[in-house]
């Protein structure tokens, strides 16, 4: 969807000066890591040294055939639209105000499924009945989640789109953002003179510059230059029409801060870097052009990408992809092993990950690996981060030190193949070196995921025995993880004996929270209680908000969970389920 790969090539060599200096990387690394002060958060799994690699194990048996990374499909990114009327029942006001609440940026693929699903289905019964138009709204909450190829799709089977303001500006600039310029520019020349307005005078501009008709483009910026136009825009598109450098106003820092698909548009066209304040934007749709942007610093691109994939608007091997890929410089990556002891995020992710990629010993980068997600899940890392770094990893005896970890977070993103390899893996090992307790965490991510971890094993016994491993390993951190789990369970019909919760802390120090507004409480529970199906998933995303089902509370997390449960969308509240055990056991 993004243009990583061939636009780097296209403006920045690769660099190739770390290769030298890998091997030195590695030879050093253990001993680095044991003398270092280590702070607690590096080491989450246990007091040993992480880079120390594990003795010699039995290998398990691989169940399947692990298809590559990059073949592979999450369940959930691209779901149908709903069929019939989803809408039925839902007042047209309702919907619209609901849309426009809609967390796009949460780190949840689940969500955006969920959105997709919601944003793609037919609304004819309530489409025309007031404003703001329906259509439009639609249309811009897909372009927030950079979804192009949807919003061309409901272009060509909705005879009124072409008609529709919004609708219109938002697939333009969606297409704009996800560098598809020409087909952007082609719809910009389908609809010219049936809008008017600044914003349709500055897409005509930035097509102009795309196109290269710079005579016409300096004709064009004289008839701004009286209008109130963003003085960041227009230096910049005169200076693009003049073929010189860009001078930016004192003013540059307002919309920098969160530019439009045009500006962003230009920025790249003048080889300018994004700010970094331009971060605060959420929505995937102009995160991805910030990634995007290789004139922009790289911790800026990889915390964009990161936020991206942690959306699901990326697959998590485009993000591995773009940690291999990104350039540094030699300085950088000469501090690679002093950075990776001492700091942690996306910059170190990618410069470990591109040290790994380059050695000849397996083993040597699997202790990188191993060391690097031992941070990331140390700090509560994004599921597709987690997957990122995971994906190079082969499952074999010799990564059996993070297998259970490794299973956990296939199992939350629904990637039953390598769950089961990795679950296969934990097992053996857990055998080999009586470790069971630490394999019974697996249970409440298996038992929902996987069918056939059902089939052959008793609930209520799975049930004890990992809440007592779940208690055992809590200690005196609280028993949070566990009422995520059981709250899940019970949402998503199993049934969860009380005795159960009287076992967990009712002092827990992630008790205190905030709920959703009163009315999107109440509401949320008519809605699933009246059947409406499209209103019920609204008002669940909304409830969830922009931190997604990682952080809801085990109260809220029952209630949006059994509300779609009740209204038969089970899947979406089983994918949401996974995503908020695995978050809540890290």
């Amino acid at each position: 969807m993004i243009g990583f790969c061939h636009r780097a090539a296209r403006r920045i060599g690769r660099l190739a000066a770390h290769m030298t200096f890998a091997a030195l990387v590695v030879a050093t690394a253990v001993q680095a890591a044991a003398a270092a002060d280590m702070p607690g958060r590096l080491d989450p799994f246990s007091p040993a040294a992480p880079l120390v690699m594990a003795t010699a194990r039995a290998a398990p048996p691989s169940p399947v055939d692990v298809p590559p990374p990059e073949s592979r499909r999450l369940a959930w990114i691209d779901p149908p639209p709903f069929a019939g009327d989803v809408w039925a029942g839902a007042e047209p006001t309702d919907v619209r105000l609901f849309l426009t609440m809609l967390p796009t940026g949460a780190p949840s693929p689940a969500m955006r499924g969920l959105m997709r699903r919601l944003l793609l289905s037919p609304a004819d019964a309530i489409e025309h009945l007031g404003e703001p138009s329906l259509l439009g709204l639609r249309a811009g909450m897909l372009a927030e989640l950079a979804m192009a190829d949807e919003l061309l799709a409901i272009a060509a089977a909705e005879p009124a789109f072409a008609e529709d303001e919004a609708a219109s500006a938002a697939l333009i600039d969606v297409l704009l953002l996800s560098d598809r310029r020409s087909e952007a520019c082609g719809r910009l020349d389908d609809v010219v003179g049936r809008f008017s307005g600044p914003q349709w005078d500055n897409r005509s501009l930035v097509c102009l510059l795309i196109e290269e008709r710079y005579d016409a483009a300096s004709a064009a910026l004289e008839a701004l230059v009286a209008d109130d136009t963003d003085p960041v825009f227009l230096s910049m598109a005169t200076a693009l029409a003049a073929r010189r450098s860009v001078e930016l106003p004192d003013q540059a820092w307002r919309s920098l801060a969160t530019p439009d698909a045009q500006l962003l548009t230009l920025l790249d066209l003048s080889d300018r870097a994004v700010s970094r304040a331009a971060l605060r934007v959420s929505d995937p749709g102009r995160l991805l052009a910030i990634a995007d942007n290789v004139s922009t610093p790289s911790d800026v691109r990889l915390d964009a990408a990161e936020r991206v994939a942690a959306n699901g608007a990326i697959a998590p091997w485009r993000l591995a992809e773009l940690y291999a890929e990104l350039p540094f410089a030699a300085e950088q990556l000469e501090s690679a092993l002093y950075m990776v002891t001492r700091e942690s995020g996306p910059h170190i992710r990618a410069l470990v990950e591109q040290t790994a990629r380059s050695l000849e010993d397996p083993a040597e980068a699997l202790q990188l690996r191993e060391y690097l997600l031992r941070i990331a899940s140390s700090e509560s890392a994004p599921l597709a981060v987690m997957l990122a770094l995971l994906d190079p990893i082969e499952p074999a005896s010799r990564a059996s030190s993070i297998a259970i970890l490794a299973a956990r977070t296939y199992y939350a993103s629904n990637d039953l193949d390598r769950a089961r390899v990795w679950h296969a893996l934990a097992r053996a090992d857990a055998v080999l070196h009586d470790s069971g307790g630490d394999l019974a965490t697996l249970w409440p991510l298996a038992w929902l995921a996987d069918e056939s971890e059902r089939g052959d094993t008793d609930f209520d016994r799975g049930l004890q025995t990992w809440l007592a491993a779940e208690l055992d390993a809590a200690g005196d951190t609280g028993t949070y993880g566990a009422a995520v789990s059981l709250a899940a369970l019970r949402a998503l019909g199993q049934p969860i004996d009380p005795a159960m919760w009287h076992l967990l802390a009712v002092d827990d120090r992630r008790d205190a929270t905030s709920l959703p507004s009163g009315p999107i409480w109440w509401r949320l529970e008519e809605a699933a209680e009246a059947g409406q199906v499209g209103l019920t998933a609204l008002l669940a995303l909304v409830a969830l908000g922009e931190d997604g089902p990682g952080a809801a509370h085990p109260v809220l997390l029952e209630r949006v969970l059994s509300s779609l449960v009740e209204v038969g969308l089970q899947g979406e509240a089983r994918r949401l389920a996974l995503e908020a055990i695995w978050a809540a056991q890290l």
